[in-house]
């Protein structure tokens, strides 16, 4: 049933005109580089009252939670005359509901880890000719995939270059597409949770999930060290599905990406709302188009 589903808005958007031929599409691509540099500062999204889906869930501000009512109707609803406004103002809702049962609750440092990771790798991000300041964003995204399911990744943002991050109503790791400075990377933890249960973690559970966060912030370095803009032309483009993208609004919709990297548990695709690294298990190739 699940890819009847993608298969239908596959054609629906075809039809339409809103999706491009697969392998012609602006993938993200790797910084087209002139010089390293491990100096940068840290920067966060900001978000108006009128994004609905994106709050923040602790003081620092590097814990992320995305929410969204899941359902395959929602694409058809939000298309619908008023849909749009009445389904961002329950999910606003929600979403202030949620953040009440989860701020402060996770006691984990992302910011900490990811500058932990990035001494103990003496790791030196790719700068261009243009950039002044590297800024990068590190995150733990906490993303409602299904009702009353939460998926977490660790999330990297470089800003190289593009000196101001966008305030928008849109969720804002899906890319400011006219910015080519900005990039997304994302390794997807594998472990599912409730809000109940994340909401109330033993320090057992807190550990695990830790330990997962340092895992998939190194994971995000060791993909950037060998990041390289001459591999990206003989990556494979596929239509695929995984409940982590577009699940919250738009379930169904198709996703187009190029294979950066395979292991027996984890796929990397290259889309143009980032770098995913994706469980396999959570994973569905559609169809391969090279």
């Amino acid at each position: 049933m699940k890819k009847v589903v993608i298969q239908l808005v596959s054609v629906v958007f075809l039809v339409s005109g809103c999706v491009s031929a697969p392998v012609d599409r602006a993938y993200q691509s790797p910084i087209q580089n002139t010089s390293y540099t491990s100096d940068f500062d840290f920067f966060n999204f900001p978000f108006t009252k009128e994004n609905t889906h994106n709050r923040y869930l602790n003081d620092q501000s590097d814990i992320l939670y995305q929410q969204g009512s899941g359902g395959g109707g929602a694409a058809l609803f939000i298309l619908a005359p008023g849909g749009k406004a009445a389904y961002n103002a329950g999910i606003g809702g929600q979403t202030q509901s949620d953040v009440a049962r989860l701020y402060n609750k996770i006691s984990i440092n992302p910011r900490e880890i990811f500058s932990n990771a990035v001494l103990e790798k003496d790791l030196k991000f790719p700068i261009s000719k243009d950039t002044k300041k590297l800024k990068i964003a590190s995150l733990l995204c906490i993303r409602q995939i299904q009702e009353n399911q939460l998926q977490l990744a660790t999330v990297i943002v470089i800003n190289d270059g593009y000196i101001n991050p966008r305030d928008s109503t849109q969720p804002p790791f899906f890319g400011d597409l006219s910015s080519p400075n900005l990039r997304s990377y994302y390794y997807v933890l594998p472990q599912k949770y409730t809000i109940e249960e994340l909401s109330n973690l033993n320090q057992a559970s807190l550990d695990h999930l830790k330990q997962e966060v340092v895992n998939g912030f190194k994971n995000l370095i060791d993909f950037q060290i060998q990041e390289r803009n001459e591999n990206v032309k003989r990556e494979k483009v596929i239509m695929f599905h995984t409940d982590f993208i577009y699940a919250p609004t738009m379930h169904g919709v198709p996703n187009f990406g190029r294979v950066a990297s395979r292991s027996s548990d984890v796929i990397w695709i290259r889309t143009e709302l980032g770098v995913y690294a994706l469980p396999v298990r959570d994973y569905e190739e559609v169809e391969v188009y090279n």
